[in-house]
Protein backbone atom coordinates (compact mmCIF):
# COMPACT_ATOMS: atom_id res chain seq x y z
CA UNK A 1 0.00 0.00 0.00
CA UNK A 2 1.34 3.43 -1.33
CA UNK A 3 0.68 6.45 1.47
CA UNK A 4 1.43 9.90 0.44
CA UNK A 5 1.32 12.57 2.76
CA UNK A 6 0.80 16.19 2.07
CA UNK A 7 1.24 19.28 3.60
CA UNK A 8 -2.19 20.96 4.63
CA UNK A 9 -0.72 24.07 2.53
CA UNK A 10 -0.04 21.40 -0.17
CA UNK A 11 -3.91 21.81 -0.49
CA UNK A 12 -4.10 25.03 -2.00
CA UNK A 13 -2.99 25.72 -5.33
CA UNK A 14 -0.01 27.16 -6.81
CA UNK A 15 -0.32 31.05 -7.36
CA UNK A 16 0.39 32.76 -10.63
CA UNK A 17 2.34 36.47 -9.55
CA UNK A 18 3.03 36.97 -13.30
CA UNK A 19 1.35 36.92 -16.29
CA UNK A 20 2.52 39.79 -18.99
CA UNK A 21 2.38 39.43 -22.77
CA UNK A 22 5.62 38.65 -24.51
CA UNK A 23 6.78 41.00 -27.29
CA UNK A 24 8.31 39.56 -30.16
CA UNK A 25 10.03 40.86 -33.60
CA UNK A 26 8.25 38.82 -36.82
CA UNK A 27 10.07 35.22 -37.41
CA UNK A 28 12.34 35.67 -34.26
CA UNK A 29 12.34 34.16 -31.02
CA UNK A 30 11.53 35.64 -27.26
CA UNK A 31 12.39 34.05 -23.96
CA UNK A 32 9.80 33.79 -21.40
CA UNK A 33 11.33 35.32 -18.70
CA UNK A 34 10.14 34.72 -15.19
CA UNK A 35 9.20 38.43 -15.53
CA UNK A 36 6.86 37.69 -17.84
CA UNK A 37 5.33 34.73 -15.91
CA UNK A 38 5.49 33.10 -12.35
CA UNK A 39 3.87 30.66 -10.46
CA UNK A 40 4.80 30.14 -6.86
CA UNK A 41 3.67 27.99 -3.94
CA UNK A 42 5.03 28.23 -0.29
CA UNK A 43 5.21 24.52 -0.03
CA UNK A 44 6.78 23.67 -3.62
CA UNK A 45 10.03 24.15 -5.31
CA UNK A 46 10.26 26.15 -8.82
CA UNK A 47 10.90 22.34 -10.24
CA UNK A 48 8.11 21.37 -8.48
CA UNK A 49 5.40 23.52 -9.87
CA UNK A 50 4.71 22.23 -13.84
CA UNK A 51 3.14 24.40 -16.66
CA UNK A 52 1.24 22.23 -18.86
CA UNK A 53 0.00 23.45 -22.51
CA UNK A 54 -3.42 24.18 -22.77
CA UNK A 55 -4.04 25.73 -26.04
CA UNK A 56 -0.73 25.95 -28.13
CA UNK A 57 0.43 28.98 -29.83
CA UNK A 58 -1.39 29.70 -33.49
CA UNK A 59 1.39 31.61 -35.34
CA UNK A 60 4.27 29.59 -33.78
CA UNK A 61 5.74 27.40 -30.98
CA UNK A 62 7.06 26.84 -27.65
CA UNK A 63 10.92 25.03 -27.65
CA UNK A 64 13.49 24.02 -24.69
CA UNK A 65 17.08 24.50 -24.94
CA UNK A 66 18.77 21.35 -22.91
CA UNK A 67 22.49 23.04 -23.46
CA UNK A 68 24.11 24.96 -26.34
CA UNK A 69 23.91 21.88 -29.10
CA UNK A 70 20.65 20.74 -28.15
CA UNK A 71 16.70 21.97 -27.69
CA UNK A 72 13.75 19.83 -27.39
CA UNK A 73 10.49 20.92 -29.71
CA UNK A 74 10.04 22.28 -33.14
CA UNK A 75 7.36 23.49 -34.72
CA UNK A 76 5.84 19.68 -36.03
CA UNK A 77 6.77 18.72 -32.51
CA UNK A 78 6.52 21.97 -29.64
CA UNK A 79 7.28 21.36 -26.25
CA UNK A 80 3.71 20.84 -24.59
CA UNK A 81 4.71 20.69 -20.53
CA UNK A 82 7.73 22.80 -18.42
CA UNK A 83 8.50 23.85 -14.99
CA UNK A 84 8.90 27.12 -13.21
CA UNK A 85 12.48 26.11 -13.05
CA UNK A 86 12.69 25.81 -16.59
CA UNK A 87 11.34 29.26 -16.58
CA UNK A 88 13.75 30.87 -13.95
CA UNK A 89 16.71 29.35 -15.96
CA UNK A 90 15.66 30.88 -19.07
CA UNK A 91 15.46 28.06 -20.98
CA UNK A 92 11.67 28.22 -22.42
CA UNK A 93 11.17 30.51 -25.92
CA UNK A 94 8.55 31.58 -28.02
CA UNK A 95 9.23 31.12 -31.64
CA UNK A 96 7.59 33.06 -34.34
CA UNK A 97 6.86 31.89 -37.60
CA UNK A 98 3.97 32.84 -39.71
CA UNK A 99 4.41 35.96 -41.51
CA UNK A 100 1.93 39.07 -41.47
CA UNK A 101 0.55 38.77 -37.91
CA UNK A 102 0.22 41.48 -35.06
CA UNK A 103 -0.85 38.85 -32.19
CA UNK A 104 -0.68 35.17 -30.85
CA UNK A 105 -1.97 33.86 -27.89
CA UNK A 106 -1.93 30.17 -25.78
CA UNK A 107 -2.60 29.50 -22.28
CA UNK A 108 -1.70 26.88 -19.92
CA UNK A 109 -2.70 24.94 -16.52
CA UNK A 110 -0.05 25.07 -14.17
CA UNK A 111 0.17 22.40 -11.09
CA UNK A 112 2.15 21.80 -7.95
CA UNK A 113 1.41 17.93 -8.54
CA UNK A 114 -1.86 18.50 -6.21
CA UNK A 115 -3.78 21.41 -6.70
CA UNK A 116 -4.43 23.06 -10.22
CA UNK A 117 -4.97 26.66 -11.70
CA UNK A 118 -6.48 26.41 -15.35
CA UNK A 119 -6.51 28.87 -18.74
CA UNK A 120 -3.64 31.11 -17.90
CA UNK A 121 -4.06 32.75 -20.96
CA UNK A 122 -0.72 34.00 -22.75
CA UNK A 123 -0.74 37.18 -25.19
CA UNK A 124 2.02 37.75 -27.73
CA UNK A 125 2.56 41.11 -29.28
CA UNK A 126 4.13 40.47 -32.91
CA UNK A 127 6.37 43.71 -34.39
CA UNK A 128 5.78 43.32 -38.43
CA UNK A 129 8.92 43.41 -40.47
CA UNK A 130 7.25 45.79 -42.35
CA UNK A 131 5.74 48.89 -41.32
CA UNK A 132 1.67 48.62 -42.04
CA UNK A 133 0.92 51.55 -44.14
CA UNK A 134 -2.70 51.86 -44.65
CA UNK A 135 -3.80 54.52 -47.13
CA UNK A 136 -7.31 55.27 -48.71
CA UNK A 137 -8.71 56.80 -51.87
CA UNK A 138 -9.90 60.32 -51.85
CA UNK A 139 -12.49 62.96 -53.75
CA UNK A 140 -11.33 66.76 -54.60
CA UNK A 141 -12.90 69.75 -56.71
CA UNK A 142 -10.97 70.31 -59.87
CA UNK A 143 -8.54 73.05 -58.94
CA UNK A 144 -9.16 72.36 -55.24
CA UNK A 145 -7.17 70.94 -51.64
CA UNK A 146 -7.09 68.08 -49.58
CA UNK A 147 -5.59 67.52 -46.54
CA UNK A 148 -4.11 64.48 -46.18
CA UNK A 149 -5.05 63.55 -42.47
CA UNK A 150 -4.57 60.27 -40.61
CA UNK A 151 -7.74 58.84 -42.28
CA UNK A 152 -5.86 58.90 -45.51
CA UNK A 153 -2.48 58.23 -44.31
CA UNK A 154 -2.48 55.74 -41.12
CA UNK A 155 0.12 53.47 -39.41
CA UNK A 156 -2.14 50.89 -37.95
CA UNK A 157 0.22 49.18 -35.78
CA UNK A 158 0.51 50.37 -31.78
CA UNK A 159 4.14 49.24 -31.93
CA UNK A 160 4.58 52.19 -33.84
CA UNK A 161 2.98 54.94 -32.12
CA UNK A 162 5.49 56.59 -30.98
CA UNK A 163 7.83 56.36 -33.40
CA UNK A 164 9.26 59.27 -36.16
CA UNK A 165 8.40 58.52 -39.66
CA UNK A 166 9.06 59.99 -42.86
CA UNK A 167 6.87 59.28 -46.17
CA UNK A 168 8.67 59.60 -49.56
CA UNK A 169 6.88 60.50 -52.83
CA UNK A 170 8.27 57.80 -54.85
CA UNK A 171 6.10 58.22 -57.77
CA UNK A 172 4.61 62.05 -57.31
CA UNK A 173 1.18 63.02 -58.57
CA UNK A 174 0.88 63.76 -61.98
CA UNK A 175 -2.25 66.43 -62.24
CA UNK A 176 -1.65 67.77 -58.72
CA UNK A 177 1.35 68.58 -56.15
CA UNK A 178 2.07 67.83 -52.06
CA UNK A 179 2.06 71.11 -50.63
CA UNK A 180 2.82 72.59 -46.94
CA UNK A 181 0.55 74.74 -45.66
CA UNK A 182 3.38 76.75 -44.01
CA UNK A 183 5.14 76.74 -47.10
CA UNK A 184 2.59 77.40 -50.04
CA UNK A 185 3.40 77.11 -53.51
CA UNK A 186 6.08 75.06 -52.52
CA UNK A 187 6.58 71.29 -53.93
CA UNK A 188 7.31 68.82 -51.23
CA UNK A 189 8.44 64.95 -52.10
CA UNK A 190 9.11 64.24 -48.37
CA UNK A 191 7.31 64.84 -45.43
CA UNK A 192 7.08 63.66 -41.85
CA UNK A 193 4.28 62.18 -39.68
CA UNK A 194 3.85 65.22 -37.04
CA UNK A 195 2.93 67.24 -40.62
CA UNK A 196 0.34 65.30 -41.35
CA UNK A 197 -0.92 64.39 -37.78
CA UNK A 198 -0.74 68.51 -37.62
CA UNK A 199 -3.06 68.63 -40.52
CA UNK A 200 0.10 70.44 -42.84
CA UNK A 201 -0.17 68.42 -45.40
CA UNK A 202 -2.20 68.61 -48.34
CA UNK A 203 -3.00 67.43 -52.03
CA UNK A 204 -3.13 70.38 -54.36
CA UNK A 205 -4.87 69.43 -57.98
CA UNK A 206 -3.77 71.77 -60.48
CA UNK A 207 -6.93 72.74 -61.92
CA UNK A 208 -6.91 70.55 -64.73
CA UNK A 209 -10.09 68.81 -66.77
CA UNK A 210 -8.52 65.37 -66.11
CA UNK A 211 -10.39 63.65 -63.30
CA UNK A 212 -8.08 61.12 -61.89
CA UNK A 213 -4.95 61.10 -60.40
CA UNK A 214 -2.76 59.35 -58.35
CA UNK A 215 0.85 58.84 -56.29
CA UNK A 216 3.09 56.61 -54.62
CA UNK A 217 3.83 56.96 -51.36
CA UNK A 218 6.38 54.77 -48.78
CA UNK A 219 6.76 54.89 -45.05
CA UNK A 220 10.57 54.82 -43.80
CA UNK A 221 11.34 54.92 -39.62
CA UNK A 222 15.40 55.01 -39.55
CA UNK A 223 15.04 54.72 -35.84
CA UNK A 224 14.27 51.15 -36.75
CA UNK A 225 15.29 50.40 -39.86
CA UNK A 226 11.91 49.54 -41.00
CA UNK A 227 10.09 50.40 -44.09
CA UNK A 228 6.35 49.70 -45.94
CA UNK A 229 5.29 48.55 -49.39
CA UNK A 230 4.60 51.20 -51.53
CA UNK A 231 1.11 52.09 -51.49
CA UNK A 232 -0.66 54.16 -54.28
CA UNK A 233 -3.72 56.86 -53.65
CA UNK A 234 -6.17 57.19 -56.17
CA UNK A 235 -7.53 60.65 -56.40
CA UNK A 236 -10.82 61.52 -58.25
CA UNK A 237 -11.54 64.71 -59.26
CA UNK A 238 -15.00 66.56 -59.22
CA UNK A 239 -15.71 68.60 -62.32
CA UNK A 240 -16.31 71.96 -61.76
CA UNK A 241 -18.38 74.59 -64.42
CA UNK A 242 -15.91 77.19 -64.32
CA UNK A 243 -16.15 77.31 -68.15
CA UNK A 244 -16.91 81.25 -69.53
CA UNK A 245 -20.63 81.00 -70.65
CA UNK A 246 -20.95 82.02 -74.96
CA UNK A 247 -23.38 85.07 -75.35
CA UNK A 248 -25.72 83.96 -78.35
CA UNK A 249 -28.47 86.80 -77.85
CA UNK A 250 -28.34 89.98 -76.08
CA UNK A 251 -31.47 91.56 -76.24
CA UNK A 252 -32.31 94.45 -74.05
CA UNK A 253 -33.95 93.68 -70.85
CA UNK A 254 -35.54 95.65 -68.11
CA UNK A 255 -34.23 93.98 -64.81
CA UNK A 256 -34.05 95.49 -61.26
CA UNK A 257 -30.26 96.20 -59.86
CA UNK A 258 -28.51 93.06 -59.51
CA UNK A 259 -28.07 93.08 -55.85
CA UNK A 260 -24.19 91.72 -54.59
CA UNK A 261 -23.89 89.79 -51.29
CA UNK A 262 -20.23 90.09 -49.52
CA UNK A 263 -18.84 88.71 -46.74
CA UNK A 264 -16.53 91.34 -44.82
CA UNK A 265 -14.32 91.57 -41.82
CA UNK A 266 -17.64 93.06 -40.14
CA UNK A 267 -19.61 89.66 -41.05
CA UNK A 268 -16.33 87.15 -39.28
CA UNK A 269 -16.32 90.00 -36.07
CA UNK A 270 -19.92 89.41 -35.53
CA UNK A 271 -20.04 86.06 -35.96
CA UNK A 272 -22.09 86.00 -38.89
CA UNK A 273 -20.16 83.58 -40.81
CA UNK A 274 -20.67 79.79 -39.95
CA UNK A 275 -19.37 76.64 -41.09
CA UNK A 276 -21.82 73.79 -41.50
CA UNK A 277 -19.50 70.53 -41.20
CA UNK A 278 -21.05 68.03 -43.96
CA UNK A 279 -19.05 64.76 -45.52
CA UNK A 280 -15.16 64.88 -45.37
CA UNK A 281 -13.75 64.95 -41.88
CA UNK A 282 -11.08 67.34 -43.67
CA UNK A 283 -10.80 69.83 -46.18
CA UNK A 284 -10.39 73.62 -46.85
CA UNK A 285 -11.70 76.44 -49.30
CA UNK A 286 -9.13 79.25 -50.95
CA UNK A 287 -10.22 83.14 -50.45
CA UNK A 288 -9.12 86.03 -52.00
CA UNK A 289 -9.13 88.95 -50.05
CA UNK A 290 -9.89 92.64 -51.75
CA UNK A 291 -10.57 96.49 -50.71
CA UNK A 292 -12.39 96.80 -53.82
CA UNK A 293 -9.45 97.97 -55.88
CA UNK A 294 -6.54 96.09 -54.63
CA UNK A 295 -6.32 91.92 -54.07
CA UNK A 296 -4.27 90.20 -52.09
CA UNK A 297 -3.01 86.60 -53.07
CA UNK A 298 -5.51 83.91 -52.48
CA UNK A 299 -4.79 81.86 -49.98
CA UNK A 300 -5.87 78.72 -48.61
CA UNK A 301 -7.98 78.15 -45.64
CA UNK A 302 -7.91 74.48 -44.02
CA UNK A 303 -10.70 72.59 -41.71
CA UNK A 304 -10.27 69.77 -40.22
CA UNK A 305 -13.24 68.21 -37.98
CA UNK A 306 -12.81 66.23 -34.80
CA UNK A 307 -14.46 62.99 -34.46
CA UNK A 308 -16.46 62.62 -31.43
CA UNK A 309 -15.01 59.54 -29.69
CA UNK A 310 -16.81 57.70 -26.90
CA UNK A 311 -14.56 55.52 -24.07
CA UNK A 312 -15.40 53.60 -20.66
CA UNK A 313 -13.46 55.56 -18.02
CA UNK A 314 -14.64 52.61 -15.30
CA UNK A 315 -15.87 49.04 -16.28
CA UNK A 316 -14.78 47.53 -12.87
CA UNK A 317 -17.56 44.72 -13.05
CA UNK A 318 -19.49 44.11 -9.36
CA UNK A 319 -19.68 42.07 -6.41
CA UNK A 320 -22.93 40.38 -5.05
CA UNK A 321 -23.93 38.20 -2.47
CA UNK A 322 -26.00 35.22 -3.75
CA UNK A 323 -29.52 36.33 -3.93
CA UNK A 324 -29.16 39.71 -3.80
CA UNK A 325 -29.66 43.16 -5.26
CA UNK A 326 -26.86 45.74 -5.49
CA UNK A 327 -26.76 49.03 -7.76
CA UNK A 328 -24.51 49.47 -10.51
CA UNK A 329 -22.92 52.70 -9.97
CA UNK A 330 -20.79 54.99 -11.56
CA UNK A 331 -17.62 53.90 -9.94
CA UNK A 332 -18.49 50.02 -11.49
CA UNK A 333 -19.27 51.49 -14.90
CA UNK A 334 -19.00 55.16 -16.62
CA UNK A 335 -18.63 56.32 -20.36
CA UNK A 336 -17.10 59.72 -21.01
CA UNK A 337 -16.98 61.80 -24.48
CA UNK A 338 -14.15 63.99 -26.02
CA UNK A 339 -16.93 66.87 -25.77
CA UNK A 340 -15.62 69.97 -24.82
CA UNK A 341 -18.69 71.50 -24.17
CA UNK A 342 -22.17 69.71 -23.73
CA UNK A 343 -25.01 69.99 -25.91
CA UNK A 344 -28.53 69.92 -24.98
CA UNK A 345 -30.31 66.78 -25.34
CA UNK A 346 -27.69 64.48 -26.00
CA UNK A 347 -27.74 61.51 -23.64
CA UNK A 348 -24.93 58.63 -23.17
CA UNK A 349 -26.98 55.27 -23.60
CA UNK A 350 -26.33 51.63 -22.92
CA UNK A 351 -28.09 49.11 -24.63
CA UNK A 352 -27.78 45.47 -23.50
CA UNK A 353 -27.18 43.11 -26.13
CA UNK A 354 -26.65 40.09 -23.65
CA UNK A 355 -28.66 40.27 -20.63
CA UNK A 356 -27.48 38.29 -17.64
CA UNK A 357 -27.55 34.34 -17.42
CA UNK A 358 -27.65 33.97 -13.73
CA UNK A 359 -29.87 37.12 -12.53
CA UNK A 360 -31.12 40.35 -13.99
CA UNK A 361 -31.11 44.00 -14.61
CA UNK A 362 -33.89 46.16 -12.82
CA UNK A 363 -35.39 49.42 -12.17
CA UNK A 364 -37.05 49.92 -8.96
CA UNK A 365 -39.87 52.46 -9.17
CA UNK A 366 -41.70 51.37 -6.00
CA UNK A 367 -42.53 48.35 -4.48
CA UNK A 368 -44.94 46.72 -6.20
CA UNK A 369 -43.38 48.45 -9.79
CA UNK A 370 -39.67 46.44 -10.16
CA UNK A 371 -39.63 46.79 -14.02
CA UNK A 372 -36.90 44.31 -16.46
CA UNK A 373 -34.35 46.75 -18.41
CA UNK A 374 -32.92 46.20 -21.57
CA UNK A 375 -31.50 50.24 -21.91
CA UNK A 376 -30.37 52.70 -19.37
CA UNK A 377 -28.65 56.10 -19.74
CA UNK A 378 -25.40 57.20 -17.75
CA UNK A 379 -27.69 59.65 -15.83
CA UNK A 380 -29.63 56.56 -14.31
CA UNK A 381 -26.03 55.17 -14.02
CA UNK A 382 -24.60 58.03 -11.87
CA UNK A 383 -27.97 57.80 -9.69
CA UNK A 384 -28.38 54.30 -8.55
CA UNK A 385 -31.47 53.52 -10.56
CA UNK A 386 -30.02 50.63 -12.16
CA UNK A 387 -30.01 47.65 -9.87
CA UNK A 388 -28.66 43.99 -10.71
CA UNK A 389 -30.64 40.89 -9.04
CA UNK A 390 -29.20 37.55 -8.20
CA UNK A 391 -32.07 35.43 -8.65
CA UNK A 392 -30.56 31.93 -9.35
CA UNK A 393 -29.32 31.28 -5.70
CA UNK A 394 -29.95 27.78 -4.98
CA UNK A 395 -27.72 26.61 -7.92
CA UNK A 396 -24.65 28.49 -8.02
CA UNK A 397 -21.18 27.13 -6.43
CA UNK A 398 -19.71 29.34 -3.72
CA UNK A 399 -17.92 31.55 -6.11
CA UNK A 400 -19.84 32.27 -10.08
CA UNK A 401 -19.37 34.57 -12.53
CA UNK A 402 -22.39 36.41 -14.45
CA UNK A 403 -21.91 38.70 -17.01
CA UNK A 404 -23.72 40.95 -19.53
CA UNK A 405 -22.64 43.04 -22.58
CA UNK A 406 -23.94 45.94 -24.05
CA UNK A 407 -22.99 48.61 -26.79
CA UNK A 408 -22.73 52.66 -25.39
CA UNK A 409 -23.83 54.95 -28.04
CA UNK A 410 -23.91 59.01 -28.12
CA UNK A 411 -25.37 60.34 -31.24
CA UNK A 412 -23.16 60.17 -33.62
CA UNK A 413 -20.62 58.03 -31.54
CA UNK A 414 -21.00 54.50 -30.78
CA UNK A 415 -18.56 52.14 -28.64
CA UNK A 416 -19.11 48.54 -30.06
CA UNK A 417 -19.90 45.43 -27.58
CA UNK A 418 -18.26 45.66 -24.14
CA UNK A 419 -18.70 43.31 -20.89
CA UNK A 420 -19.59 43.89 -17.55
CA UNK A 421 -18.43 41.11 -15.34
CA UNK A 422 -20.16 40.39 -12.23
CA UNK A 423 -18.67 38.13 -9.01
CA UNK A 424 -21.13 36.57 -7.11
CA UNK A 425 -19.39 35.04 -3.84
CA UNK A 426 -21.02 34.20 -0.51
CA UNK A 427 -17.19 35.67 0.56
CA UNK A 428 -19.07 38.84 -0.20
CA UNK A 429 -21.00 40.58 2.95
CA UNK A 430 -23.83 42.98 1.62
CA UNK A 431 -24.43 45.69 3.85
CA UNK A 432 -27.66 43.98 5.36
CA UNK A 433 -26.54 40.61 5.05
CA UNK A 434 -25.03 39.17 8.45
CA UNK A 435 -24.50 35.19 7.14
CA UNK A 436 -22.64 33.30 4.71
CA UNK A 437 -25.38 30.38 5.18
CA UNK A 438 -28.50 29.58 2.72
CA UNK A 439 -30.36 29.99 5.97
CA UNK A 440 -29.75 31.87 9.38
CA UNK A 441 -32.78 33.24 10.61
CA UNK A 442 -32.00 32.42 14.88
CA UNK A 443 -35.14 31.49 16.79
CA UNK A 444 -37.10 32.92 19.81
CA UNK A 445 -37.25 30.24 22.88
CA UNK A 446 -38.53 30.78 26.61
CA UNK A 447 -35.92 29.48 29.02
CA UNK A 448 -36.26 25.95 29.70
CA UNK A 449 -38.51 25.21 26.96
CA UNK A 450 -37.43 23.59 23.41
CA UNK A 451 -37.53 24.60 19.62
CA UNK A 452 -37.31 22.88 16.82
CA UNK A 453 -34.27 23.83 14.21
CA UNK A 454 -35.15 22.88 10.51
CA UNK A 455 -33.29 23.47 7.37
CA UNK A 456 -35.97 27.13 7.36
CA UNK A 457 -34.07 28.51 10.31
CA UNK A 458 -30.20 26.92 9.98
CA UNK A 459 -29.23 25.34 6.16
CA UNK A 460 -25.42 25.36 5.58
CA UNK A 461 -25.57 23.39 3.29
CA UNK A 462 -24.04 25.74 0.50
CA UNK A 463 -20.78 25.32 2.68
CA UNK A 464 -20.46 22.23 0.58
CA UNK A 465 -20.03 24.21 -2.39
CA UNK A 466 -16.60 24.87 -1.73
CA UNK A 467 -15.98 21.34 -2.77
CA UNK A 468 -16.05 19.90 -6.59
CA UNK A 469 -18.83 18.61 -7.61
CA UNK A 470 -17.62 14.94 -7.39
CA UNK A 471 -16.35 15.38 -3.34
CA UNK A 472 -19.29 16.98 -2.20
CA UNK A 473 -21.37 13.35 -1.31
CA UNK A 474 -18.38 12.28 0.57
CA UNK A 475 -19.19 15.04 3.27
CA UNK A 476 -21.37 16.50 5.37
CA UNK A 477 -22.62 19.85 7.34
CA UNK A 478 -22.04 19.53 11.33
CA UNK A 479 -21.98 21.60 14.54
CA UNK A 480 -18.65 20.98 15.69
CA UNK A 481 -19.28 23.18 18.72
CA UNK A 482 -21.71 25.86 20.59
CA UNK A 483 -20.61 28.90 21.84
CA UNK A 484 -22.76 30.66 24.76
CA UNK A 485 -22.28 34.08 25.73
CA UNK A 486 -25.85 36.23 26.23
CA UNK A 487 -26.46 34.41 23.02
CA UNK A 488 -26.23 31.27 21.21
CA UNK A 489 -23.74 30.48 18.48
CA UNK A 490 -23.08 27.81 16.29
CA UNK A 491 -19.85 26.72 15.07
CA UNK A 492 -20.59 24.70 11.53
CA UNK A 493 -17.58 22.64 9.70
CA UNK A 494 -17.67 20.03 6.95
CA UNK A 495 -15.93 16.69 7.74
CA UNK A 496 -15.44 13.75 5.42
CA UNK A 497 -18.27 10.99 6.05
CA UNK A 498 -15.22 8.12 5.97
CA UNK A 499 -15.95 5.77 9.33
CA UNK A 500 -12.99 5.80 12.18
CA UNK A 501 -11.78 9.30 14.00
CA UNK A 502 -8.45 9.15 12.78
CA UNK A 503 -9.93 9.42 9.31
CA UNK A 504 -12.25 12.31 9.76
CA UNK A 505 -10.81 15.21 8.02
CA UNK A 506 -11.82 18.72 9.16
CA UNK A 507 -11.70 21.03 5.83
CA UNK A 508 -13.04 24.45 6.73
CA UNK A 509 -15.49 26.12 9.41
CA UNK A 510 -17.52 29.05 10.02
CA UNK A 511 -18.85 30.81 13.30
CA UNK A 512 -22.50 31.62 12.67
CA UNK A 513 -24.27 34.41 14.76
CA UNK A 514 -28.16 34.04 14.26
CA UNK A 515 -29.42 37.14 12.70
CA UNK A 516 -32.40 37.55 15.50
CA UNK A 517 -32.47 36.68 18.97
Amino acid sequence: MNIQIYLENHQYPPVVLHNHSLLVEEGNPVQISNGKLLAVHENSLPSEIEFKVRSSPVYGYLWKFTSKENYLGAEENPVLSFTQQDINDGIIQYIQTISNQLQDHFSLDVTNGIQTVSGIGMTVAIIPKLIPLEVHNFTVAEGGSKVLKEDILKISNSHFEEVNCDFDLVEPPKHGQIANSHFFGMVFTKFTRKQVEHGLIFYVHDDSEQMLDNFTIVANCTQLWKQSLPQIIFVTITPVNDEAPIIKRNIALRLLPEIFCWQSMAHIEEGQVVLVHRGSMSGGFSFQVTDGINFAPRQIFSITARNLVIRLENNNGLEVFPGSRKPITSHNLKAVTNEVVEVENRTITFTVANSPKLGRLIRIFSENNIQDISSFTQSMVDEGLIIYEHSDKQTIDWNTQDYFTFTVSFPPATLGPQVFHINISYEIRAHDQSSQLFANTGAVVQEGGKILIDKTKLDGSNLLSKLPQTQRSAFEVCVNSVIQCQLLQLQLSVFCKTPGPALIQKLFSTVEKPTQH
